[in-house]
């Protein structure tokens, strides 16, 4: 059964969720070297990919580089719904992302500091 679109999609998505995984699990490991460690580098990607749909310019280079993706990879989301297609019936994933509009100024003033 194939889940991608293409070879080049599919080669794409996967070296780059490889290199992210190795690049997360180093940052961290580095923190806490002699602790366990569990984490789901799918959800943390999947999550990352949602703010995609909105981000332009700098915001949206710096989500590609974290991610680890070529630049205007575009096919980024619909290669990620058939590879949960595939993974549905082993692996339950759920993202979101919520906003108040209240906490906004907080939060944004918090990182501006």
């Amino acid at each position: 059964m194939t889940y991608f679109s293409s070879r080049s999609g599919k080669a794409i998505l996967q070296d780059s969720l490889r290199e992210f995984s190795t690049s997360v699990y180093a940052d961290l490991k580095g923190s806490k070297p002699k602790t366990n460690l569990i984490f789901s580098p799918l959800s943390i990607a999947v999550a990352l990919y949602n703010l995609l749909l909105g981000a332009r310019g700098e915001t949206r280079t710096q989500l590609e580089e974290a991610l680890r993706l070529p630049s205007e990879f575009f096919c980024v989301h619909f290669e990620t719904k058939k590879l949960k297609e595939v993974i549905k019936d082993t692996l339950g994933m759920a993202s979101a992302i919520f906003y108040s509009p209240g906490k906004h100024r907080k939060t944004h003033t918090y990182y501006l500091r």
